[in-house]
């Protein structure tokens, strides 16, 4: 299955005020594209999707938090399936599109090509909800699930290399945290960085 076709069905399923955190590369275009909001941050490292989302999940355990996350970024910080799974915070779900490459570095195979199941050492970590899709529509049924539900999930999407053509994310990362940050503000009545609130 392609991966933007899963990105538009996430999209579709998480509610306005759901906080994504969402990885680098052409996942973040996609996403963007498919759900246009403040209340998407973008990343600008490799692999630390998922200890932001953590972060957010645990300091704001009434807000239902989404990773939008790839095999190649999380292969750089597995010891974070340990920590959410330690955690266990029940608002947290963690959807990774695993397409067997690096798609931005010329497609170099990453471990999942060799037989590395993310799903299965998520599992072992501890994490109870955690599968694996091949199919669009096992695909919807799990995040319809996991959105539903208060419990951590991590749900490991196949999906085919390659990035849909979507216009790119039309702000830097400056303006990416800037914006984030105010709209964590305005709906959570939050000082954070201390600067005058928007008109």
């Amino acid at each position: 299955m392609k991966r933007y076709d899963c990105v538009k069905v996430l999209a579709s399923e998480v509610s306005e005020d759901t906080l994504a955190v969402v990885t680098i590369g052409g996942l973040r275009h996609e996403w963007h594209h498919a759900r246009p909001s403040p209340a998407n941050f973008f990343m600008n490292n490799m692999g630390g999707a998922s200890s932001v989302g953590l972060g957010l999940a645990l300091a704001l355990p009434h807000r239902k938090v989404v990773v939008v996350d790839g095999d190649g970024a999380l292969l750089l910080n597995l010891g974070m399936l340990a920590t959410i799974a330690t955690q266990a915070p029940p608002n947290l779900v963690h959807v990774v599109f695993d397409n067997q490459v690096y798609d931005s570095t010329a497609r170099v195979p990453t471990a999942t090509a060799h037989g590395v199941d993310l799903a299965g050492m998520a599992a072992s970590a501890g994490i109870a909800k955690s599968f694996r899709v091949t199919d669009l529509e096992g695909f919807k049924e799990r995040c319809h699930q996991a959105l539903q539900t208060n419990a951590t999930t991590f749900l490991c999407a196949k999906v085919e290399p390659g990035t849909a053509d979507v216009p790119d994310l039309p702000v830097d990362h400056v303006e990416v945290k800037l914006r984030f940050v105010r709209y964590l503000e305005k709906t959570e009545k939050l000082s954070i960085h201390g600067l005058p609130p928007l008109e």
